[in-house]
């Protein structure tokens, strides 16, 4: 059974800070195998905690919160405003500079397709530091090919519109829409414990 907090201001019994997103790998198989869940927790460091004592390496977590956010900045960059994000943190593809005058100095055929807009993690060659960023591209191939010729080692690339259909998957655990075996339930954990 799940321990439920008080209905949130847009009706779900989950608080969107509350609803984790991870990917990952069970310890002693390869990091190439990743494996995805959903958690509810009182934050990042919950989930982490818990899934690192169950043998589960985590690679990326983010929150309801923190995925609407993103979205939002990639549909602000689908339509061309000029100010969705600092221009020094998003990337054109040379495929997609055409048409039209654009964000970053770019042109581009505004309004782009929510499969030519990415979210992207990886790190600098001889760097470990994670580094995330936008980016305008024809694919996911794209994105890595691209930013290959940087040096740069993308890790994800992540559409608009995969994130639009990731959020729905997201929703139905904050409404607790799901089979309560699709996700871990840290909340009930903690308070079971209190």
């Amino acid at each position: 059974m799940s321990a439920h907090l008080s209905t949130t201001s847009y009706g779900a019994p989950y608080d969107p800070a509350m609803v984790f997103a991870f990917s990952g790998y069970v310890e002693g198989q390869p990091q190439s195998a990743l494996a995805r869940g959903f958690a509810l927790a009182r934050d990042h460091g919950c989930v982490i905690q818990a899934m690192t004592q169950a043998g589960f390496g985590i690679v990326a977590l983010l929150s309801l919160e923190e995925l609407r956010a993103t979205i939002s900045v990639l549909q602000s960059i689908r339509s061309g405003d000029p100010d969705a994000v600092d221009q020094g943190d998003l990337v054109v593809s040379d495929a997609m500079s055409n048409t039209r005058k654009g964000i970053a100095g770019v042109r581009l055929p505004f309004p782009l397709d929510a499969q030519q807009v990415y979210t992207f993690t990886g790190r600098v060659a001889g760097d470990a530091q994670l580094r995330t960023g936008f980016m305008v591209a024809r694919s996911p191939d794209d994105v890595r090919d691209y930013l290959r010729s940087f040096d740069f080692q993308v890790d994800a690339a992540t559409s608009l519109a995969d994130l639009m259909a990731f959020e729905h998957e997201l929703v139905d655990v904050a409404f607790d829409r799901c089979d309560p075996t699709g996700y871990i339930d840290l909340l009930a954990e903690t308070a079971q414990a209190a």
